[in-house]
Formats: C-alpha cells, structure tokens, sequence
C-alpha cells in the first residue's frame, strides 16, 4: 500500500507491503517420534556447536605439545652432541640417534 496522488484519502497511509493471502498449516506429534525429532533438530546441533570449540582446542593443545616435545628431543640431542667424549672407544651402535633406524 502506499499513497496516491490523486485521491486525498491515501495522504495518511505510510508505505507498508501486505500479504493478500495467508497460508498456514500446523500439526501434531507425539511419542517417540517427537523425541527422534527433538534429539536430530535441538539437542545435535547445541551438542556440535560446542563440539566444534573443543576439538579447535584439542588441536591446538596436540600441535603445542608436539612443538615441545620436539624441541626438549632437539635440545638433548644437541646438548649430547656438545659434551667432550671421554670414552673414545664406545661404538657407533651405543652413539646411534634415538630416532634414527638401526642398520643391522
């Protein structure tokens, strides 16, 4: 609706949109269904918006221990690769990284 300049009585009409038909439709349900209903469209979805949160934080949390626990391994390694040797007759097989494959 809105006004028209030729007819005075549309001078008070603010514009507004109006629906000319109006359909509705309601229903029912009970037992288990509801429940089913209820669990998949309210209960999942608060459920995985919180979920999404913790898993971020899981894996942040796994990245920043990984990182320390690989450097706290590099820093030994170089720390025991600074140190004198004493004993120069120890064999390769005793100064063999931790994390590199024995070749037998």
């Amino acid at each position: 609706m809105k006004r028209i300049s030729g007819i005075i009585e549309t001078g008070k009409i603010s514009e507004v949109v109006m629906p000319m038909l109006w359909f509705e439709e309601n229903g029912y349900i009970d037992g288990p269904i509801l429940t089913t209903f209820h669990t998949n469209l309210v209960i999942l979805p608060a459920v995985m918006e919180y979920m999404q949160y913790i898993f971020i934080a899981l894996g942040l949390l796994t990245t920043i221990v990984a990182a320390l626990v690989y450097y706290k391994v590099r820093r030994k390694t170089c720390e025991g690769d600074a140190l004198p040797r004493e004993n120069t007759s120890t064999s390769s097989h005793e100064r063999t990284p931790l994390l590199q494959d024995e070749q037998h």
